[in-house]
């Protein structure tokens, strides 16, 4: 796939558990390590509340309430920091009791026009199998979900129009993760075990996912 298509994308990685969304000062990533001084001297938008925690570094944006723990960027240079930084982060609190884990991406590409967003659609929506009944019909939202064993989870992709880029397609690529309810894991070890482990395989299916309905379309 161009990657000069690719108008927009924006990476998350979300934590579910159990925070204190205090403990999660910019000072507190200074002195463990993650980030400068000055970047926890002179956070942008600082919110600090006992219920949510939220700073923007440029890099990345920070965002923690009681049951979340999220990351974002959007610069792709980025993407492996951020990554890092969420497992320096919870290598210290490794206590912090988390059961789910998302990676996701979110994609807007450009088409350079109306008829090729309408070839675009037809082709991930072809209109023998969908449009019979609706043959006017225009792709709003296709939604794909493919379940995994091992590690627990399953990667859903959903197409729809952009609506920022037009004409443009939006991707959005959730490859949630999670662990055994049975487990008698306390902290956040095997969470992040699996953030460490299937880093780069995420990275590829997602590259994959694009470019298998991009290049054949």
């Amino acid at each position: 796939m161009n990657k000069k298509l690719i108008k927009e994308h924006l990476l998350s990685i979300v934590l579910v558990g159990d925070f204190n969304p205090k403990i999660f000062q910019p000072e507190w990533f200074y002195k463990i390590g993650l980030i400068r001084e000055d970047e926890a001297s002179n956070p942008i938008d600082l919110i600090s509340h006992a219920e949510i925690m939220s700073f923007n570094l440029g890099w990345i944006k920070v965002e923690i309430n009681r049951q979340k723990f999220t990351v974002y960027t959007e610069q792709s240079a980025y993407f492996d920091l951020a990554r890092d930084f969420t497992i320096g982060t919870f290598k210290i609190l490794k206590h912090t009791p988390i059961k789910m884990l998302g990676i996701n991406n979110h994609i807007h590409v450009g088409i350079y026009d109306k008829q090729s967003w309408n070839s675009f659609a037809d082709k991930v929506a072809p209109d023998s199998l969908l449009k019979k009944g609706l043959p006017k019909g225009e792709l709003e939202q296709l939604t794909i979900k493919e379940e995994r064993s091992n590690p627990k989870g399953y990667t859903r992709l959903t197409v729809q129009p952009s609506l920022t880029h037009f004409p443009g397609a939006y991707f959005d690529i959730n490859n949630h993760f999670e662990i055994d309810q049975n487990s008698k894991e306390l902290g956040c070890k095997e969470i992040i075990s699996i953030l460490e482990n299937n880093w780069k395989e995420t990275e590829d299916k997602t590259l994959n996912i694009l470019s298998n309905i991009w290049d054949n379309k």
